[in-house]
């Protein structure tokens, strides 16, 4: 029997490749759900370490870079979850945390907790909640801390872009980082508000998102297991942007951040070195409250608020700190939401519509035109959209109707009426505001 030879790698011809990729509709391949590089678990807490195809998650572990991590307790205590909390301590506190006014102290700090923990299992949360590393101005460490967020998980720093404020621009630069497959993208240097329908749209995504190949009518279907982080100084986030993102504030509290000196001189060096025991330490935090039954938790002795659009990333990452006596990391979007100049105009023009026209007049967008110069007229300049136009006032209108602030509700009279349409302000209680009109 001849002697069986040792296998060895060969390039894949580029003629077998060209006949799969036209044979697309007709694959019988496992997707590819995405590529790991470290350990990860599954939201039972069950661990992925074995190098190669999953078929359960459709993930593909490459641990060519991973250096070696030990093996994992069967069942971790609370004890090895206080004690793993206490390795990324020590590593974050290199960072100048600081918290709103309000805040629970560390806030902060456990929202950056947060962003390690859910990009070790981004891969298997169906969805999550960006990041936004604020400071009051350069060299606080804002890049350092979103290249380490990456680095514990893939061994290189996060990928980095710039933010557009067009939509369309936004959504090409989305959908491309989507195809490059990269855990952690960095849209650095922000300087134009956050938000759009563009990345709501693919924060929300039930894990897959759809859209055109640039250049083509070919539509794309894209796993959205991303870690979103934006960076920069003071940033504006407006709309329904505001929801969707946890506030990591860093301030040096000195006139010259970038003369600072610091424990560990390169720090980077020091995760590549440790991203073993760093990996160990967060999937041991995580595992251990699914491990204890994942408890219910409370804050102050009132129940842990579970936010309805991240349910996962809630019930697990976010519970999880509260398990362990760290204030909730989605509390920090309080003070995000408290900021957007989008919120603030709503509520300015709600408390003007009051006073201007009280509560049973119709109000058309020709009369807020004609009204120009009042606090009203004033307030809906501040939404971006269109200009000052009756279309353009009846279209910002719209974006808010029947949305609850403060009490009160805009409503629309209803096409059917035969009369122009406008609008009337009614407090949120009443039962049938349209009544009259029906």
């Amino acid at each position: 029997m001849a002697k069986e030879e040792a296998l060895r790698e060969v390039g894949v011809p580029k003629d077998l490749v060209r006949a799969i990729m036209a044979a697309e509709t007709k694959w019988i391949f496992d997707p590819l759900e995405g590529i790991i590089e470290a350990p990860t678990i599954q939201l039972d807490g069950s661990i992925l370490d074995k190098p190669g195809y999953d078929r359960a998650t459709g993930l593909y572990y490459d641990p060519r870079n991973m250096p070696t991590v030990r093996p994992f307790a069967e069942k971790p205590t609370p004890g090895d979850a206080v004690a793993s909390l206490a390795v990324i301590d020590d590593l974050l506190n290199e960072f100048a945390f600081a918290d709103d006014e309000g805040a629970a102290e560390g806030e902060s700090k456990s929202a950056a907790i947060a962003a390690i923990l859910a990009a070790g299992i981004r891969r298997v949360l169906p969805m999550c909640p960006a990041f936004l590393i604020d400071a009051p101005g350069q060299s606080n460490g804002k890049t350092l801390l979103a290249d380490l967020i990456a680095t514990i998980w893939t061994g290189r720093g996060a990928g980095a872009t710039q933010w557009a404020s067009d939509s369309a621009e936004q959504r090409k630069v989305i959908t491309s980082i989507l195809v490059a497959g990269d855990l952690v993208v960095n849209f650095d240097n922000v300087t134009a508000a956050i938000g759009g329908p563009a990345i709501c749209g693919v924060m929300t995504a039930q894990e897959h998102f759809k859209d055109r190949l640039l250049g083509s009518t070919k539509m794309l279907d894209l796993p959205t297991c991303v870690v979103w982080i934006f960076t920069g100084n003071n940033m504006t986030v407006r709309d329904d942007m505001a929801t969707r993102v946890l506030r990591i504030r860093l301030d040096a509290r000195c006139e010259r951040p970038d003369l600072r000196t610091f424990k560990r001189k390169d720090l980077l060096g020091y995760v590549r070195e440790q991203r073993g025991a760093l990996v160990h330490a967060a999937l041991t935090i995580l595992r251990a409250y699914i491990a204890a039954g994942k408890p219910m938790v409370s804050i102050s002795g009132q129940a842990f608020e579970v936010s309805g659009r991240f349910n996962e990333f809630s019930y697990l990452v976010a519970a999880t700190l509260v398990w362990l006596d760290r204030p909730d990391p989605l509390a920090s979007q309080q003070a995000v939401v408290a900021d957007d100049p989008v919120r603030d105009a709503r509520q300015t023009i709600m408390r003007e519509w009051e006073a201007a026209y009280g509560f049973d007049e119709w109000i058309t967008a020709k009369r807020l035109k004609d009204d120009n110069g009042n606090e009203v007229s004033k307030a809906l300049d501040d939404i971006e959209i269109g200009g000052s136009s009756p279309n353009a006032i009846a279209s910002k209108l719209k974006t808010f109707e029947n949305v609850i602030i403060e009490g009160s509700k805009l409503v629309r009279r209803p096409a059917k009426s035969n009369k122009p349409t406008a609008w009337r302000l009614v407090r949120a209680g009443d039962v049938d505001p349209l009544a009259d009109l029906m």
